[in-house]
């Protein structure tokens, strides 16, 4: 019985051990889940906040873009009313003219004396020529100055000129402005996007990590149970070992005192009869001494 006693505590120790070992291996493994899902928590809280960076630069961006394109479209539209102005004026000089029976345009008389002055002064001509060039810019400006029944009509339509060359100045630089807000909100979208993905696979691997980090978890639980289990059979196995190895030696005490008994009775026995006693027989005596 105490031979089977003995062999049944081995198994339980050897179990404990194995058991022992595994809670440390999946203990292990658990800790390194729950710091991988923390990192990868980190890591996406970081990303969250760069979106959130790229998004108000992207937010900015738009904005600009749609004020820049608004006031390009306000400018163009005045830049068409004043065109629509400037055509109704250039038909009323037509009409002045015709009525003056001139035939010219002001504005090309103006550039032909621009231009045959700036041949004068610029180029090395012949006097002949010269002469023949002075003689026709005079005739031209006699021509222009025939025109200035249209004066007042001319002078509108130079404001008006001056008008949508501004307009048109200021319109181009809007678009230009809204174009590289544009391009840069384009850019930070691109930015968002790859962010916003980035967050979408770091969140699919921390739901992964922390699926692994709950299953080992349950896993150490369900083996310290086991372990404490073990343990509490263990130790009642080696309480009940101990009762049996010490009942043993007292049945083993009892079983030599009760030899030494019986002895001393055959001695003294044989001691009441007159017979002699042997080695064993003193031994007896001794061993009840």
């Amino acid at each position: 019985m105490f031979k089977e006693q003995s062999n049944s505590l081995q198994a339980l120790d050897k179990e404990i051990a194995l058991l022992r070992e595994k809670l440390n291996q999946v203990g292990k493994e658990r800790e390194e889940w729950f710091e991988r899902k923390e990192n990868l928590k980190r890591r996406i809280a970081n990303l969250i906040s760069q979106s959130k960076q790229v998004r108000d630069v992207r937010d900015k961006s738009s904005k600009e873009q749609l004020e820049f394109y608004k006031k390009r479209d306000e400018l163009n539209s005045k830049v068409k009313e004043l065109v629509n102005e400037y055509n109704k004026e250039y038909y009323e000089r037509r009409k002045v003219l015709k009525e003056h029976n001139i035939k010219q345009d002001p504005d090309k008389l103006k550039r032909n004396i621009e231009y045959y002055e700036t041949i004068i002064e610029t180029e090395a001509i012949t006097f002949k020529k010269e002469k023949k060039l002075m003689d026709y810019i005079r005739g031209l400006k006699k021509s222009l100055e025939e025109t200035k029944v249209a004066d007042n009509i001319n002078s509108k339509m130079n404001n008006l000129s001056k008008q949508i060359s501004e307009f048109k100045k200021q319109s181009n630089e809007y678009h230009k402005r809204g174009n590289e807000a544009y391009y840069k909100n384009k850019s930070t979208i691109k930015e968002f996007n790859l962010i916003s993905k980035k967050i979408t696979a770091f969140n699919k691997l921390q739901e992964k990590a922390f699926d692994n980090f709950v299953k080992l978890k349950d896993e150490y639980s369900n083996l310290s149970r086991q372990l404490k289990e073990k343990s509490k059979e263990n130790f009642k196995e080696k309480e009940k070992t101990k009762q049996v190895k010490k009942a043993v030696e007292n049945k083993k005490v009892n079983d030599e005192k009760k030899l030494i008994e019986d002895k001393m009775k055959q001695a003294e026995e044989k001691l009441r009869k007159g017979g002699k006693l042997t080695q064993d027989d003193l031994v007896a005596f001794q061993d009840k001494k």
